[in-house]
């Protein structure tokens, strides 16, 4: 009984405690829930007003007084007109100046006169808007030594900055209007309001002691960034000694609270802090945990109390009600010790008609069935003993079957570790790199040649993530390059190695590598893994840069003769009439043949200057239709000589875009000189512009009623030395560089390209270009 009174008195103080500390958490979440909310319902409100303010700015900017006052050249400082005009913005006197900068930084023209002909070029908030940004920025005036937003906005004309308009708003207007309504409704919750700017530092607060106070401890540097900026003026910032870290108040967060301490007093606090939405600034409420948690802490003593005193009544009532229930089990119990000695004759039964009577009669008619089943007791053990004698021998036979399998077991993992060194032998043995990984990207095989590209050993890979051993890299960015195993697994398929590729060596040299990924699949085709196999090709990028060298070289050299041949053959051709008739038929085809070799000569330069990486795209304003004009204009001879049925549409009309002028050439170049001579006499070739589906991108459709490509040849058109087969036959001179290199262009604009073709029909090229291209630095450009 003692012990159960213990138990329930132990249950009711754990019941109290847990009253008090789940009563005590719910009601301090919800006070901190409500000051969250109080900070969030003031953030809006400053937001608005802030809002209001930027929009203002934008809308002066915009007058016309304002340009032509900043465009006349004779304008006078504190024009009385763009004076006036400013003080009917000012309702009820909101800024304490409203003014105009020229593009040095001087004032012109202010509703403060002591602004005039001072330069305020120094300020971010000028810098900012004569950037073309519109600003807000909080720091104390120069010349009024006084606090004040600023909200600056650039003034245009015709997409040209010409000045800088700045709106000086008093700190008053955020008490008058919004800061002094709400602390006066909810002045029983709120402790310290303040607003801080992106440094920390508190620039608005209902407490004036802690202006110029920074939330954390500042770095030097942007202590001195701070000064430097002469923000606060003379004011020595200094900390209210929190223990939070800058970064935590710099971070991206919309809503932000945390609990802190005072290093000083020890006291804890609750800091909520919101971000206002586009502005550098975010407000702060600051509240004592021990006022937060002073209402938790009286309810739960209160609950704690009634828990108490319902404990002690149920112990009173629970005395009770054993005293009068465990009289008759005691009796029981003694009865049954005498069962128990072995007394089978023995009666428990009582006349009683209480539960405990009910007992007792039951266990009497339990005992006599003890009775009576003891002796079919007996006689099933001696039945089931004889069965399991039986079974014990069965046991024994199947012991003996059993080892004879687990023999068998043995010899077949023998064969799967022979299989097994067999296969790590062959890794071993291979020449190239090879690791494997599972489905967690963790290596489980490393071979000797994989160890001696890397740096790593074995011992180092095995049983770590791929990405902290073998660093795979794009060999023009530095970016990781390990795409072409995560598709072998995501996909299921094997996956080559982009070329330019390096992997990053354990002492942190590159070297260039190559080779591919594929799948490991399990016998129900899941992919468990992955066989990744590379090699080092320093060797073969050294062949390939000599030949790129060669044929760069070997093609410069044959320039000159080429041009000073072409120039002669020019100038005959020039006074070709006093030359007889067959001589000037040689003089042409010399003319020809050496247009088509300067021809060749450039695209060998092209293709060696693609494959080395090296070409740059210098972009610039080009008015497409002029351009393609230009070229249709050079080609003319041609397609009058063929009587070709040649038509440009134009649906874009004066379209400028930024591209690099010789690539789209090249383009434009190999699609329609193609296009004229693979069409047949009098057949129709049709250029247009459109408009691209992909938003910031444009389309070039090249039509012919050409021989058409053939199937066979559709799939490696855009490869070198490709041409189709009828193309060869009409054609027999030509290189099958103009596509490829076509093709490379347009990936290196960043574009695509694709056509549709129909033997003895005709060819449709597609070209989609972005209107505006990147600029790629190289060492040389497209000839």
């Amino acid at each position: 009984m003692f012990a159960m009174v213990i138990i329930i008195t132990f249950m009711g103080v754990l019941a109290t405690y847990s009253v008090f500390l789940y009563s005590k958490n719910v009601i301090s979440q919800n006070e901190k829930d409500s000051l969250t909310t109080i900070v969030s319902e003031q953030t809006q409100q400053v937001y608005l007003l802030l809002e209001q303010s930027t929009e203002l700015s934008k809308i002066i900017s915009q007058q016309d007084f304002i340009v032509n006052y900043l465009n006349n050249e004779e304008k006078e400082k504190q024009d009385i007109d763009v004076l006036n005009k400013f003080e009917s913005y000012n309702i009820n006197n909101t800024y304490s100046s409203i003014y105009l900068l020229n593009p040095d930084g001087t004032t012109l023209v202010s509703t403060d006169e002591s602004f005039v002909s001072k330069n305020y070029s120094f300020r971010d908030y000028f810098k900012k808007a004569i950037a073309g940004e519109n600003y807000t920025d909080i720091s104390i005036g120069v010349t009024s030594k006084e606090l004040g937003y600023y909200f600056s906005t650039p003034v245009k004309d015709d997409n040209r900055i010409i000045g800088v308009l700045v709106l000086k708003m008093r700190p008053d207007t955020i008490n008058e209007l919004i800061v002094n309504p709400y602390l006066e409704i909810n002045r029983e919750k709120i402790g310290l309001l303040t607003m801080i700017d992106n440094y920390g530092v508190i620039f608005h607060s209902n407490d004036e002691t802690k202006l110029f106070k920074s939330v954390t401890q500042l770095d030097p540097t942007i202590l001195s960034e701070i000064k430097e900026k002469n923000k606060f003026a003379d004011y020595e910032i200094t900390t209210l000694n929190y223990d939070i870290r800058f970064e935590e108040i710099d971070s991206e967060k919309e809503i932000f609270s945390t609990e802190v301490k005072d290093k000083s007093s020890q006291d804890k606090f609750i800091l909520n802090i919101v971000k206002i939405n586009k502005y550098p600034f975010r407000v702060m409420l600051v509240e004592s945990e021990s006022k937060i948690i002073a209402e938790a802490v009286s309810i739960s003593y209160t609950l704690g109390l009634f828990v108490l005193l319902a404990v002690i009544i149920t112990l009173i009532i629970v005395n009770f009600l054993i005293i009068h229930f465990t009289k008759p089990i005691y009796k029981l119990s003694k009865d049954l010790e005498i069962i128990e000695s072995g007394n089978l004759d023995y009666k428990v039964g009582t006349k009683a008609k209480d539960e405990i009577g009910q007992l007792s009669r039951t266990f009497d008619r339990m005992i006599s069935a003890v009775k009576k089943s003891r002796v079919e007791i007996d006689r099933k053990v001696k039945e089931q003993t004889s069965e399991i004698t039986e079974k014990q021998k069965n046991l024994e036979n199947q012991q003996i079957a059993m080892l004879n399998i687990l023999e068998d077991v043995q010899e077949e993992k023998d064969l799967k570790e022979i299989e097994t060194k067999k296969i790590a032998t062959i890794i071993e043995s291979i020449g190239d790199g090879v690791f494997v990984i599972d489905n967690n990207h963790n290596i489980i095989v490393f071979n000797q040649t994989a160890s001696k590209i890397s740096g790593f050993s074995e011992k180092e890979a095995l049983g770590k993530n791929y990405k902290k051993i073998l660093k795979f890299i794009f060999e023009k960015d530095g970016k990781i390059n390990d795409k072409f195993i995560k598709d072998a697994i995501r996909l299921g398929s094997v996956q080559e190695m982009t070329n330019h590729t390096l992997i990053v060596k354990k002492d942190g040299t590159k070297i260039p590598v190559a080779d591919s990924s594929s799948p490991i699949k399990d016998a129900d085709g899941n992919v468990i893994g992955c066989v990744v196999v590379f090699r080092d090709v320093t060797k073969e990028r050294e062949v390939d840069q000599l030949k790129s060298d060669f044929v760069s070289i070997a093609s410069h050299q044959l320039r000159t003769p080429l041009t000073g041949i072409r120039w002669v053959s020019e100038r005959l051709l020039k006074n070709s009439k006093t030359l007889p008739k067959k001589e000037r038929e040689y003089v042409d085809d010399i003319n020809l043949s050496t247009k088509k070799l300067s021809r060749l000569v450039d695209d060998l330069l092209n293709v060696s200057r693609i494959e080395g990486g090296n070409i740059s795209i210098k972009p610039q304003e080009i008015n497409l239709n002029e351009f393609i004009n230009s070229y249709i204009e050079e080609t003319r001879p041609l397609i009058t000589k063929k009587n070709i049925d040649f038509t440009f549409k134009n649906e874009l009309k004066k379209q400028e875009v930024y591209t690099d002028p010789s690539a789209l050439r090249n383009i434009i170049q190999s699609l329609v000189s193609n296009a004229i001579e693979y069409t047949p006499q009098n057949g129709k070739v049709f250029i247009s512009l459109e408009k691209s589906k992909t938003k910031g991108n444009f389309l070039i459709k090249i039509k012919d009623t050409g021989i058409g490509i053939p199937p066979k040849n559709q799939a490696t058109i855009f490869e070198k030395f490709t041409r189709g087969d009828n193309a060869q036959q009409m054609k027999t001179d030509g290189t099958g560089f103009g596509l490829f290199i076509t093709k490379q262009t347009v990936e290196m604009l960043k574009g695509e390209i694709r056509f549709e073709s129909i033997l003895d029909k005709g060819t449709t090229f597609y070209v989609t270009l972005p209107i505006k291209s990147e600029t790629k630095a190289g060492e040389k450009s497209f000839v």
